[in-house]
């Protein structure tokens, strides 16, 4: 395969994976993501992100000391594609919105 050949290769790849995008619209909130036709696999994207914080020791619940304001957080939606433009998986992450501390 020339590089001529590989390069427009993975333009069309690109251009697949853009299009399939924006057939399935990727939630801006948990409550959005909840609340679509993809819950189930939101669920378990989002159950998958706890399990791992959980097993890496990332952070445990705590009860929050009085007169104490918790650090906000929210959750984060992607929806992964191969090459060929099909879904690879939906991926969540929580993140923390550091800059209210």
């Amino acid at each position: 395969m020339e590089i001529d050949d590989a390069w427009e290769l993975a333009i069309s790849a690109a251009h697949l994976a853009h299009a399939a995008s924006r057939e399935l619209p990727v939630p801006k909130t948990f409550k959005q993501a909840m609340a679509g036709t993809e819950k189930a696999q939101w669920e378990e994207a989002c159950q998958q992100e706890i399990t791992a914080h959980m097993e890496n020791g990332t952070w445990q619940l705590v009860e929050l000391p009085h007169g104490h304001t918790p650090v906000r957080s929210r959750w984060v939606f992607h929806i992964k594609h191969t090459a060929d433009g099909s879904i690879e998986r939906y991926k969540a992450r929580l993140v923390v919105q550091g800059f209210s501390q």
